[in-house]
């Protein structure tokens, strides 16, 4: 699941290459990063700029990665028999 506020990397899909990098030139290739500012039924909308946001549809793209920190487990404590 996408949430708002991360940071995500997108590969867009042969039809949301072409849309967006041909026709409208938003972006010059077909894997960008962009931040979320939310997630609906349409797709989602990522920050463009400071000020705008741009629906990226569900179609426009095939896979989204996730950079998740990794936890260091919590201490236990030991079981003395």
């Amino acid at each position: 699941m996408i949430a708002p506020g991360e940071i995500v990397r997108f590969q867009l899909s042969a039809q949301g290459a072409g849309v967006l990098t041909g026709a409208k030139g938003l972006f010059s290739g077909d894997v960008f990063q962009a931040r979320v500012v939310s997630v609906d039924q349409f797709g989602v909308w990522i920050e463009y700029t400071q000020t705008e946001a741009l629906l990226l549809k569900w179609q426009h793209f095939e896979t989204a990665v996730v950079d998740i920190p990794q936890e260091e487990p919590s201490p236990r404590k030991r079981i003395g028999f």
